[in-house]
């Protein structure tokens, strides 16, 4: 992960708030949990759409918001560093920012753990060889460990695309289409 765009995300309330959190589990040892149960909470929410409603809803008074989580954390056992996390969040109205932060906290832990993701779209899917020659491109180019979510596009013809972090490498057929076609028109 490129740092500076780590840094940039730190400027914002919600990385203010993902970094406060990593910080509080570091200092607990207990990052790797409260980042598995984070993650988990997040998915339930945005997989439930009555939960979400809850969370997102400003009809809600602070008081219900904290009774609401505060019963949630009890139920499925959240860590305190979690559950005190998300109880502040509800107390400063700050739950509409919860996957902002979520997502920077996970940057965080994975730049910690020098950990890259990178998203390879190809047209069709690719084969274990091929996904293995990638992997080890991919891991000569990038010190740590590289995880690689793999997805199909067919609108690109052929060849693949990589992003990593900010970094997108187009090594599409359609890419290559629309250069060609680009030059042809230049001399015209």
């Amino acid at each position: 992960m490129d740092p500076t765009s780590l840094s940039g995300n730190l400027t914002s309330l919600a990385g203010r708030y993902a970094k406060t959190l990593y910080d509080l589990a570091s200092e607990s040892r207990d990052v790797a949990n409260v980042a598995k149960q984070f993650q988990e909470f997040c998915h339930f929410t945005k997989t439930n759409a009555d939960f979400q409603a809850i969370i997102l809803s400003p009809a809600l008074t602070r008081e219900e918001h904290i009774a609401v989580f505060q019963a949630i954390g009890d139920k499925v056992k959240l860590s305190n560093i979690l559950s005190s996390f998300i109880r502040i969040l509800a107390e400063n109205r700050r739950l509409k920012y919860i996957f902002a932060i979520q997502s920077i906290f996970q940057e965080l832990v994975d730049y910690s753990q020098n950990i890259i993701h990178a998203e390879i779209i190809s047209a069709v899917p690719l084969n274990s060889k091929q996904k293995e020659a990638v992997s080890q491109i991919l891991a000569k180019q990038f010190s740590g460990s590289v995880e690689i979510r793999y997805a199909t596009d067919q609108t690109y013809l052929g060849g693949i695309l990589v992003h990593i972090g900010n970094q997108i490498i187009d090594l599409t057929i359609a890419n290559q289409l629309n250069h060609l076609a680009n030059a042809m028109k230049g001399s015209a």
